[in-house]
């Protein structure tokens, strides 16, 4: 499951999220698996947050399914594109109340960034859980909202070190501006992350 997440309609753009049937299909996916048998009775499984995301799945009605293969079996999936104005949102709209920005890195921007990824290792450590960040990433952007390079290495490097110390393993999301698909190399703006996590 990627991204999953059912919402109550209660007036709001995408209502209330209905958190339990989340649960029952994470506990339906690890119940399934466990009997199976053989490599699948013991194999480390990945189970959905609400919609990947930090707020909707960091409260007290997400529930950590039971595994019959006992602890340490279970890794919980999050995603990370905050600002989503910032890392992945292409073109402004006639009334666009939130446009597109091309920079990162106010006080303000970092202290959400942290007070996030606190809410998130807090969350791993009250629900016993080892977290994923199975995507985060930023966009080059197009014309005329190109992102800016240096904001970009800023905003990666932040998400990488706020994950890896709290425990955190992050998995960038790339479709193919980072890392070459000819080659393997990469981009100047990845190179300089890598260079700042060393």
């Amino acid at each position: 499951m990627n991204e999953e997440g059912s919402w109550t309609t209660d007036g709001q753009k995408y209502g209330t999220p209905n958190i339990p049937p989340l649960n029952e299909m994470n506990q339906l996916f690890v119940t399934t698996v466990r009997a199976q048998g053989g490599y699948n009775a013991t194999r480390a499984l990945l189970i959905a947050g609400f919609n990947t995301d930090i707020d909707k799945t960091c409260v007290p009605a997400f529930t950590v399914p039971t595994d019959p293969a006992g602890t340490g079996k279970l890794f919980l999936s999050i995603h990370y594109y905050t600002p989503w104005t910032f890392t992945i949102k292409d073109k402004n709209d006639a009334n666009d109340t939130q446009p597109v920005s091309t920079t990162w890195g106010t006080t303000a921007e970092k202290k959400t960034l942290d007070d996030l990824f606190s809410k998130l290792g807090s969350c791993s450590s009250d629900k016993k859980i080892p977290i994923i960040l199975g995507e985060f990433g930023v966009t080059r952007g197009t014309d005329p909202y190109v992102r800016e390079a240096a904001s970009r290495i800023a905003w990666m490097t932040a998400v990488a070190k706020a994950s890896t110390t709290r425990g955190i393993v992050p998995v960038l999301w790339d479709t193919g501006s980072e890392i070459s698909r000819a080659d393997g190399a990469f981009s100047a703006e990845l190179q300089q992350v890598w260079n700042n996590l060393k």
